[in-house]
């Protein structure tokens, strides 16, 4: 095991400045000559993308709700290998998760044993966030809370009043981030442009140069200083010497009060373990090689497509292309990392290559297609490619923004229709937009599948293939979610994990 600082972002909700100050952190610690790992709690692919260009590391996701705690350990391990410095951003509010904690950052904290710095948003108020702190040190005694920063602070005596509110609770104080304009973060539905690139390196710079000038960074690497097992000590032990959820850490860097500790100062009567998810309550994906073990269900569009051609190549001796461009980039680390095991993964722009690769298996992901509708529109090349090889019979899976561009068209914000694809016969429009977002269950030929769905577009009635999966939501109530197929082109508005799963058994539906 190494010992280095570990440290997970958390906030009481939403907008409390998590991004902001996981941005500014990266950059500063990248600029000290540091190797700094980041990770996001959830399943959030724009955050990562920030943490990239802030760090110069990839981004990883860690969300107990797509992906199994074994699995969470050894992603963790395996990206912190080479690290100095590990820094994960949480999600929402610290205790926010799916159902109750179930999936919060708190979770993540807990079943990794990352201390914790809240962000505590300082507008409109003073010595009241003493209670808050108060609150958020004893709620769950399984994580640790190694101290504060405090955001949209508008002096250094209002800041005054927040040192002694921290004080008086027994919470460190670690500093803080003024009340400025240019300290906000940049739209977040901006697309990956020169331009918005920038932007967002000229912010990361600023936003680093408030935290080396208010925040005491020595003090808090020092304060989170914790111990990390390496990939072959998780694989050794099968079980990283981390505390899992609501146990307690022998790590004198971690350091946890007992119940019995806390009910003697008088603190809140919290049981240690908040319930979490029992074993075998989520669905465990089946990983590389093995059969899914649930009844199969009948799809009459599967049996049109007998099982030996849909079955893809086998696993590494694969040609692979994935669709990587301004408009197409919503690409999992882990989902990315699991094609290269499978094959030799080869980049292409539907935006900018005339030829489609030579290829085994195309993945298009999701992205921001509704910003560069003209120049997929215009690159008639590659959209006769992409038709020729699925009606040819070659396999493809496309997420959200690469389900929109196979469509007949999108209709884009300026009320034009842009001809795509064609191969999914329905129009996609960026009209009457409406978020709708949330976990996804996919059950399809016996097998479950988790996935991500949030998307502002949506699709007109026209005829698409028939759905081959029914999707639930993460309290499982059936959402309207289709997965269609045509030949072995599956495609929908689901974004898929499959870090820990056998991807290709979906063609054998």
């Amino acid at each position: 095991m190494r010992r280095i600082p570990q440290i997970l972002i958390g906030a009481s909700a939403s907008g409390g400045g998590k991004t902001t100050f996981t941005t500014g952190l990266l950059r500063l610690l990248r600029d000290r000559g540091l190797t700094v790992q980041p990770y996001k709690c959830g399943p959030d692919y724009i955050d990562t993308k920030y943490h990239e260009m802030a760090s110069g590391r990839v981004s990883v996701n860690l969300d107990s709700w797509l992906a199994s705690e074994e699995h969470l350990k050894q992603i963790y391990a395996k990206y912190a290998s080479d690290a100095d410095v590990c820094v994960t951003e949480g999600v929402m509010g610290l205790f926010d998760g799916f159902e109750g904690m179930r999936g919060s950052s708190a979770s993540i904290a807990a079943l990794l044993g990352i201390p914790v710095v809240l962000m505590v948003d300082a507008r409109s108020t003073a010595y009241t966030v003493a209670a808050i702190l108060y609150g958020f040190k004893h709620f769950y005694p399984a994580i640790r809370i190694a101290g504060a920063v405090f955001n949209q602070v508008a002096s250094e005596r209002h800041f005054s009043f927040l040192c002694q509110a921290c004080e008086d609770v027994g919470v460190e104080c670690f500093g803080y981030l003024p009340r400025l304009k240019e300290l906000e973060v940049p739209s977040r539905h901006l697309g990956l442009t020169l331009d918005a690139t920038y932007r967002f390196d000229e912010f990361a710079g600023k936003v680093a140069a408030a935290i080396g000038q208010s925040v005491d960074v020595d003090r808090l690497l020092r304060s989170c200083s914790s111990f990390v097992a390496s990939v072959e000590e998780r694989q050794k032990a099968g079980s990283m010497a981390v505390p899992s959820v609501g146990e307690q850490s022998n790590l004198e860097t971690i350091a946890l009060a007992s119940v019995e500790e806390q009910q003697k100062t008088g603190s809140m009567a919290v049981p240690s373990v908040v319930e979490q998810p029992k074993a075998g309550s989520m669905a465990v994906l089946p990983s590389v090689g093995e059969q899914s073990k649930s009844e199969t269900i009948a799809s009459a569009s599967v049996k049109e497509v007998p099982n030996e051609e849909a079955r893809c190549p086998k696993a590494g001796r694969m040609r692979i292309a994935v669709a990587r461009d301004a408009a197409f980039n919503f690409i999992y680390r882990e989902n990315l990392a699991r094609l290269e095991e499978w094959g030799t993964v080869t980049f292409f722009s539907p935006m900018a290559d005339e030829a489609l690769p030579e290829a085994d298996f195309v993945y298009l992901p999701g992205g921001y297609p509704e910003f560069f509708l003209e120049s997929l529109a215009n690159n008639e090349s590659l959209k006769s490619g992409l038709r020729a090889y699925v009606e040819a019979g070659g396999h493809m899976l496309a997420e959200c923004g690469g389900m929109m561009y196979l469509c007949d068209s999108i209709r884009g914000m300026d009320g034009k229709d842009y001809p795509m694809v064609g191969l999914l016969h329905q129009q996609a429009t960026m009209e009457d937009m409406k978020l709708r977002l949330g976990y996804r269950t996919i059950r399809a030929g016996g097998q479950i599948w988790k996935g991500h769905e949030f998307h502002y577009s949506s699709v007109s009635p026209g005829q698409p293939p028939a759905s081959i999966a029914v999707a639930t939501d993460a309290r499982g109530n059936t959402v309207d979610t289709p997965l269609y197929r045509y030949k072995n082109l599956i495609a929908g508005y689901t974004h898929l994990y499959w870090g820990g799963s056998d991807l290709m058994k979906l063609w054998e539906v």
